[in-house]
């Protein structure tokens, strides 16, 4: 399936947030965009609240509702621009 686009989604946010995942984050959009891969900014798919979390890494039923609805919405407008919908 060579138009199927492959999509790699950014670590997202925890509450244990730090400089190691900072250092991360660039190294893997540039791995990412070196495999022509679509990228989801992880950042964006959670509320940076520990709120949204079950033990602040694994998202809990509201974290995960918005984590899908972003997503979806992501993944939508990468379909669209691949001509698949």
């Amino acid at each position: 399936y060579p138009g199927v686009p492959i999509v790699a989604v950014l670590p997202v946010w925890t509450v244990n947030d730090g400089p190691i995942a900072a250092k991360t984050r660039p190294l893997y959009r540039e791995l990412y965009t070196e495999l022509g891969l679509h990228i989801v900014d992880g950042l964006h798919m959670i509320p940076h609240d520990k709120a949204y979390f079950v033990d602040g890494l694994h998202p809990n039923n509201y974290g995960g509702r918005i984590y899908g609805k972003r997503l979806a919405a992501a993944l939508k407008s990468i379909d669209k621009l691949a001509g698949l919908w």
